[in-house]
């Protein structure tokens, strides 16, 4: 039996992803190339925009020939999408059964551990070992998933958010915050490390909040890690280096929860990159208030100048949405001029699209026309263009060191440097999961090109 993952969404969907692969490989499916040439067809589904969900619904469509073709075709989803876990079979189904006939079963991730039931509910006579564990979020956390390659890996850390932001749909489809067994999450790095990975990067939706959600005080698990675990953690899996472990990464954090420990052991600890991802969401007081961000632009500013006056050379990008529910055009003019004035070398925008289940979706009005929202979206994007081309500037004529993980057509590979930088450069030799030095002859908006001096 084969089966395919089509993955969506962040970092943390991507090692679900490998945590499935995992358990069906265990159940004794192999991995097929193709969706449409599979038994089993799984979506891991995003519902952070309106576009992937549409995405998933689109091939929940298209799977229905394939059906057609071939009996023993199932197709399941999971992801934020799916609130119950649940089959076609089921007496309560979660909503998406009824509105996809097609659509087998449906799980939750913490119910990652049952779903050889979920799957045998589907299809009684089906030939599929038995899985020991129930379902729950720790005992999904302990799954060892199968890695996308050797050399680089996300590590979750923690899952769920009690952070609530208005338009964010993560808090009701992942549930609340849940932080990761401490010494569990150090012994899947240093396991990791002993089978040759490089690169760690750690994820979690506040991932900054490792270790201090509500949850994690009830369960007083982290005491002993004093009052900043995930500080305490970084500074673990730092003397991995002395194994062989080169750089660490995390996202994506709360500005509102960094701290100066934080700050600090960035600045200090060797293998943790100088680069960090600080969603901002929007320039706008008024809007990060209809938003719920609990933090003003002032407290932003003051961490930013914090950072770089703590790490000269870090690099810092953000998350902006545009057209929010009520956002003015003065308010998408606050925006821009912090943009200005801040400078972020990176930013991911998209345009607000309402969530069904949010607040924003439920009371506020999406009263932004489509068109303004285009416009304000093409609008930041120039000012993402002239920054990101500024700072790429000073590396120009530099020696970066890259390590390298894609290779397109011609010999020419990408890769990312200590700021998380895309550098691209060619060879003929095999350079995939290997560190290199490139000198860089040409910066353009959004990567480097360079020579490569040591292959």
């Amino acid at each position: 039996m084969q089966y395919f993952i089509q993955t969506f969404g962040c970092q943390m969907n991507i090692t679900d992803s490998e945590r499935i692969s995992a358990v069906l490989e265990n159940l004794g499916f192999v991995p097929a190339k193709r969706w449409q040439e599979t038994d089993l067809f799984i979506m891991n589904s995003c519902s952070v925009r309106q576009k992937p969900e549409d995405r998933v619904h689109g091939l929940i469509g298209d799977s229905l020939k394939i059906k057609k073709k071939n009996k023993k075709f199932m197709v399941g989803l999971t992801g934020c999408m799916v609130r119950k876990s649940s089959t076609q079979n089921s007496e309560l189904k979660d909503n998406l059964l009824k509105v996809h006939e097609n659509l087998d079963f449906v799980f939750r991730i913490e119910d990652l551990c049952k779903l050889d039931q979920v799957l045998r509910e589907c299809k009684a006579k089906l030939k599929i070992k038995p899985l020991e564990d129930e379902g729950t979020v720790e005992n999904y956390f302990k799954i060892q998933p199968k890695y996308s390659n050797n050399f680089s890996a996300f590590v979750p850390i923690q899952t769920g958010c009690d952070k609530f932001c208005t338009y964010c749909i993560v808090p009701f489809a992942r549930g609340r915050e849940y932080s990761r067994d401490f010494v569990e999450v150090l012994a899947e790095c240093g396991n990791l490390v002993e089978k040759g990975v490089k690169e760690i990067t750690l994820v979690g939706q506040t991932v900054n909040t490792y270790g201090i959600s509500r949850a994690d005080k009830m369960s007083k698990k982290f005491e002993k890690y004093g009052k900043y675990p995930f500080v305490k953690l970084l500074e673990e899996i730092d003397k991995l280096q002395l194994k062989g472990l080169k750089w660490l990464r995390f996202t994506s954090p709360y500005p509102k929860d960094f701290s100066d420990e934080l700050m600090e052991a960035m600045a200090r600890l060797k293998t943790l990159c100088h680069h960090v991802h600080m969603p901002i969401q929007s320039g706008s007081d008024a809007v990060l208030q209809m938003m719920n961000r609990q933090y003003s632009v002032k407290d932003y500013l003051k961490l930013v100048n914090k950072f770089r006056k703590k790490i000269p050379d870090i690099a810092i990008s953000t998350d902006i949405i545009v057209g929010f529910a009520g956002e003015t055009e003065a308010m998408f003019k606050e925006t821009c001029a912090l943009y200005d004035k801040i400078q972020w070398e990176m930013c991911y925008h998209a345009k607000y699209s309402s969530r069904k289940g949010t607040y924003a979706g439920k009371i506020l009005k999406d009263n932004i026309f489509a068109k303004a929202k285009s416009r304000r979206w093409h609008k930041l994007n120039e000012y993402i263009k002239k920054y990101s081309f500024k700072a790429l500037k000073g590396y120009a004529n530099s020696i970066q060191e890259v390590l390298v993980d894609e290779k397109k057509q011609d010999g020419l590979y990408y890769g990312r440097n200590f700021h998380n930088k895309l550098v691209c450069f060619k060879s003929r030799s095999n350079l995939i999961g290997k560190f290199v030095c490139v000198r860089i002859t040409q910066v353009k908006e959004w990567l480097m090109e360079g020579k490569l001096l040591n292959k």
